[in-house]
């Protein structure tokens, strides 16, 4: 198990000192709704230890909102701003979530495609999380082939994930339809989110729960140790 899985958070729970000297990983959340200033990005990642691993999420507007990965004026300046911030961190992930309504339709699809084959790619791999259950396993396998993209899922929903999945986050407990995060999972759920998520190779989870910081720490003794 030791080495299989690494674990991180969504945001900085704690203070960045203390969160770097105990957890292997973050993904920058702030980034979905506004970009840091470039001395801002500069001193995260002075301050992060080597080896550490930085996952940024992209701005909503660029897969969300009524027009998903249409370049317009505001878009590509965004973008830009964006890969400023990126050419700092030089992160291993940036991650793309696309909101419950983006289905495959023609228009989505082209979109999308023009979009990832256009915007240029830098040496970080390049994360989707589709939400919503509008794309087969089948499609989405294809997909991350034809655009050289990983497929991120929520570690809970393992059953629907491709299984070449090794990006995964454990937003908070599944109630129906709804995610509940004001919660912290017990060790049985913590349990089976490694069973589902260590696949051999190096792979990463982030919790985005109300308890990430306990629970995360929690997760990562038991992968090193193999108990809680």
């Amino acid at each position: 198990m030791k080495g299989a899985l690494r674990v991180g958070t969504c945001g900085f729970p704690v203070a960045r000192d203390r969160f770097f000297s105990e957890l292997d990983a973050v993904e920058i959340t702030s980034t979905a709704s506004r970009l840091p200033k470039i001395e801002t990005a500069e001193r995260w990642k002075s301050e992060a230890p080597p080896g550490f691993t930085f996952a940024v999420r992209a701005p909503r507007e660029i897969g969300g909102g009524d027009s998903p990965f249409r370049m317009t004026p505001a878009l590509r300046k965004t973008v830009r701003d964006f890969g400023a911030v990126l050419a700092v961190l030089s992160p291993a992930f940036v991650v793309y979530d696309t909101s419950p309504v983006f289905y495959p339709s023609a228009d989505h699809m082209r979109a999308m495609y023009g979009y990832f084959k256009g915007s240029g790619r830098g040496p970080w791999r390049i994360v989707w999380m589709p939400r919503g259950r509008q794309f087969e396993t089948k499609l989405l396998t294809k997909i991350a082939s034809d655009l050289k993209l990983m497929i991120g899922f929520d570690a809970l929903r393992a059953e629907e994930a491709p299984r070449e999945t090794r990006y995964w986050r454990l937003g908070g407990r599944w109630e129906g339809r709804r995610v509940s995060r004001g919660v912290s999972f017990t060790d049985t759920e913590l349990r089976d989110a490694v069973s589902r998520c260590a696949s051999g190779r190096e792979s990463f989870l982030f919790l985005e729960n109300a308890a990430m910081w306990r629970d995360a720490r929690r997760l990562k003794h038991y992968t090193v140790t193999g108990r809680f």
